[in-house]
């Protein structure tokens, strides 16, 4: 269950999620995450309006720590990763920065919906948010 807070953020377990209009969804993720807590992220996905491009996730990876595998082999993540229009890390250690890159190889390879979606992964939310506002001045 997400547990909304005053700040726009809502929470499952520790991990905070915020809708930021018109298109960015602003994830924090705290320590590992279960199947059951992105099942309860994708559940609050579709609660969000559908931006007409897709969302722009924008993810800080400062206290990340690993997502359960299973969860990517989950149909309702594949069917919402279609909603996005591009994804971009910020904070992401040597360790984080490995598994996106695996991540990558692994949807093309298996030609996951995901291949599509580009990837980026900056240093600070600052250089992150400069990408995205790039993106959105390409489409």
């Amino acid at each position: 269950m997400t547990i909304p807070a005053d700040d726009g953020w809502h929470f499952i377990g520790k991990h905070a999620f915020r809708f930021e209009p018109p298109d960015i969804l602003f994830s924090r993720p705290i320590g590992d995450m279960s199947v059951d807590q992105v099942k309860q992220m994708m559940a609050f996905l579709d609660t969000l309006p559908a931006p007409e491009k897709g969302f722009f996730a924008l993810l800080d990876s400062a206290q990340a720590g690993r997502q359960d595998p299973a969860a990517m082999k989950l149909p309702e993540v594949m069917e919402r990763m279609q909603l996005y229009q591009a994804m971009v890390y910020f904070n992401a250690d040597f360790h984080h920065r490995t598994i996106i890159g695996l991540y990558q190889r692994v949807g093309r390879l298996m030609k996951f919906a995901t291949s599509n979606i580009p990837v980026m992964i900056c240093n600070t939310e600052t250089e992150a948010r400069a990408w995205i506002d790039a993106q959105r001045r390409k489409s």
